[in-house]
């Protein structure tokens, strides 16, 4: 589950398998602080990274 300020926005989020080398997914929230979020549901998979970068 993805959560921002406590929303659950699983749904709104489509993150595909990556490991066939097709680019890694982006997001974007609006500006502000904010609170990001990965609740693990089940096994099977990894982070191998993650990036945050301010604009």
């Amino acid at each position: 589950m993805l959560s921002q300020n406590a929303t659950d926005i699983t749904a709104n989020t489509n993150v595909p398998n990556t490991s066939t080398g097709r680019p890694s997914p982006t997001a974007s929230t609006s500006a502000g602080r904010q609170e990001l979020a990965i609740y693990v549901r089940q096994g099977g998979w990894n982070i191998n990274w993650w990036q945050l970068t301010r604009q």
